[in-house]
């Protein structure tokens, strides 16, 4: 049986991006999101979540949007294992 076209295939779209990056001369790397939202990407503190989308440094007080964080958190942890 045909699988249904607008069933999410993450492997493929994984190759996909794969082979776009590659003739841009780029590459495209898979990241675990697990814990990313919980650490401020400043100071590698603990985090305070009064709300599932805020986050609030227990440090600073910094508050950002929590997808934010978890994208500063990977862009951070990417960049130092390169």
């Amino acid at each position: 049986t045909e699988p249904s076209p607008t069933r999410f295939r993450p492997r493929i779209l994984f190759a996909k991006l794969g082979w776009k990056a590659q003739l841009k001369g780029s590459v495209v790397i898979k990241v675990s999101p697990a814990y990313t939202r919980q650490t401020y990407p400043v100071a590698d503190t603990a985090k305070d979540r009064p709300t599932q989308a805020k986050f609030k440094c227990l440090c600073c007080g910094y508050t950002d949007n929590a997808d934010r964080v978890a994208a500063l958190n990977i862009l951070r942890v990417d960049f130092i294992a390169f």
